[in-house]
């Protein structure tokens, strides 16, 4: 079936609506004219349909504060729009029923994080220990620039959010005539409620390297 051009921007504007409106706002009510009562929700745990919608809403609302979810990129084809959209808020409610401990262990406390813990030192830690050895302090400006603050560990630390209840504590030794420079990253202990070690990989793989783009750019956000 043919879609025309009307229909296509009908649904951009409905899908649109639903996210400034329904998930930014808050306003939920506004699934009953834009969600459909068989609508399907792919992502584990959350409900389909209206009230599934509703209720997903509202628990995001509860979980953050001054919660915005912002499109990033949008794509209409014939009856389908694809999102792809940035969370944003304040954590001030509980997830899950689960706070951050303030427990810290290492990557290799995870889940088969012995068996993967060399690679996971290459990808993630390595570019930290090479990048900043010499110029231990320019790891915390850097980290500023993407919301860290200083932690008090080794010669230099820094915890960063990397999601809500996802803190990343990255330490640095400078090392001296005797040990080698030296590094490591420490995580809540409820990290693997949330993630599982491949993905805590990714994600400090790409926060090690963010670091370093920005000590290259000096503090410039690369993004």
């Amino acid at each position: 079936m043919s879609i025309n051009q009307e229909t296509i921007e009908r649904n951009v504007a409905a899908t649109r609506r639903l996210f400034e409106e329904g998930f930014t706002r808050g306003n939920a009510d506004v699934c009953d004219k834009l969600v459909s009562p068989d609508a399907i929700e792919h992502q584990r745990g959350l409900k389909g349909g209206i009230e599934g919608t509703k209720e997903t809403i509202r628990t995001l609302h509860e979980w953050f504060s001054d919660f915005e979810l912002t499109i990033d990129d949008l794509v209409a084809h014939g009856d389908r729009v694809w999102i792809r959209a940035t969370g944003r808020g304040l954590n001030t409610g509980s997830i899950f029923g689960r706070p951050p401990t303030g427990r810290r262990i290492t990557f290799k406390e995870l889940p088969e994080g012995i068996n993967y813990y060399p690679a996971f030192f290459k990808r993630a830690i390595e570019p930290v220990i090479n990048h900043f050895k010499d110029q231990p302090q320019d790891l915390l400006e850097a980290a500023k620039t993407l919301g860290g603050r200083k932690a008090g560990y080794g010669d230099i630390a820094v915890t960063i959010d990397a999601f809500p209840r996802v803190p990343l504590t990255i330490v640095l030794w400078r090392g001296d005539a005797e040990f080698a420079p030296d590094g490591n990253i420490m995580f809540d202990s409820t990290i693997p409620d949330y993630l599982p070690t491949e993905d805590i990989t990714i994600l400090c793989e790409i926060i090690a390297w963010r670091l370093v783009r920005l000590l290259k750019t000096g503090g410039d956000n690369p993004g």
